[in-house]
């Protein structure tokens, strides 16, 4: 009886060895790769690696809109991918410091939405969609008009 715990530690411990000898290969290739990749990736400035990541056409037009915004400057922030709010994080994200006032989705439209783009002085509106487009931007005096031209649906409906 008192060979049953030796016989116990050594089948785990040989049980342990087998898996740290099929593990191990795997985990040298993987850890390999992942070093390459991070040696390659790590020689790209912001805006490469970002559009690595993220594509360049996204990048780009984060780019426009950091270039037409200026940093200590306000904008509205809308999506148009009610369901999927991500990408407008993102897009705050991005364009950070520059403060955001958050619309929501525009669509269904609310009144205090359209209240609230009338009510501030803040001259651009930028527009998040799903996560494989590109965020844009108009004027606010262009979405305002566009809005009013559509049905207002009351809050709560």
């Amino acid at each position: 009886m008192r060979a049953l715990p030796w016989i116990r530690a050594a089948l785990g411990l040989g049980a342990l060895a087998v898996f740290l000898a099929a593990a191990m290969p795997v985990s040298l290739h993987s850890a390999g790769s992942l070093t390459g990749q991070a040696r390659e990736r790590g020689r790209l400035d912001a805006v490469d690696a970002r559009s690595a990541v993220f594509g360049e056409p996204y990048v780009k037009g984060v780019e426009a809109i950091r270039r037409l915004i200026p940093e200590d400057g306000d904008y509205f922030l809308a999506t148009t991918a009610p369901q999927d709010e991500a990408p407008m994080w993102w897009v705050r994200y991005e364009l950070a410091p520059r403060r955001a006032i958050f619309l929501g989705a525009l669509d269904p439209l609310k009144r205090r939405q359209l209240r609230l783009l009338q009510s501030r002085p803040v001259e651009w509106v930028v527009i998040s969609h799903d996560a494989a487009t590109p965020p844009g931007v108009l004027p606010r005096q262009e979405l305002v008009d566009r809005l009013e031209r559509r049905p207002v649906r009351r809050l709560g409906s």
